[in-house]
């Protein structure tokens, strides 16, 4: 909840307006770009982890998802990871 109540008080106002019972519902948006969060802004202190937070918040909120850049995770494990999904998709 405490993580809920937070990123609605990072809306803006007509966006809080359309919290009902705890669930929000977003305004349809459109957009032309995949956003793109980069989590290296995790490392650079708490007020940009606070700021880092609300916008992924708000993109999870007002388009559903997001591409995660400078996260640390090993390349040869990306790799493998979409080989995967892509032997999975490919399943019949």
């Amino acid at each position: 909840f405490e993580s809920t109540t937070s990123c609605v008080t990072a809306m803006a106002p007509a966006q809080r307006a359309k919290v009902i019972a705890g669930h929000v519902k977003p305004a349809p948006v459109s957009f032309t770009e995949l956003p793109v969060v980069d989590m290296a802004r995790w490392r650079q202190g708490p007020e940009e982890r606070l700021r880092l937070a609300q916008e992924v918040c708000n993109i999870c909120h007002n388009i559903g998802f997001f591409q995660v850049v400078n996260h640390g995770v090993d390349q040869e494990i990306v790799d493998d990871v979409f080989s995967m999904m892509s032997r999975f998709f490919a399943l019949p």
